[in-house]
């Protein structure tokens, strides 16, 4: 199965509006990325280590990613195995903006010379 590259979906984060803790997650996560495919585990005692942030804002910084489009929970912790999650392109910068048109700017807009 191809789904998102690992180089496409680090690039998309370094892009994205992510605050610092989810930013720092999903890169880690990233550094973990299988040879092949786009699921991604990784426990939440390695990202606490690797990251430095506590638990409950590792568990935070993952919720972020989920709601923002980056992860999609594929099969949920079991055990001491960890949560699968399938990466996936959130929101970008600039992705929702397009540029204003003479009319969308007013009748009155005059460009300046």
């Amino acid at each position: 199965m191809s789904g998102v590259k690992r180089n496409d979906w680090r690039d998309g984060i370094k892009d994205s509006y992510l605050k610092c803790s989810p930013r720092c997650i999903a890169m880690m996560m990233a550094d973990y990325w299988p040879k092949s495919g786009d699921i991604l585990w990784c426990s939440l005692e390695t990202l606490m280590s690797q990251t430095g942030l506590s638990k409950n804002a590792v568990r935070k910084g993952i919720r972020d990613l989920e709601s923002q489009g980056w992860l999609t929970l594929v099969s949920p912790a079991v055990g001491r195995r960890a949560p699968r999650y399938r990466a996936t392109i959130g929101s970008t910068r600039g992705a929702n903006l397009t540029p204003l048109d003479t009319e969308a700017r007013g009748a009155d807009f005059e460009p300046h010379d």
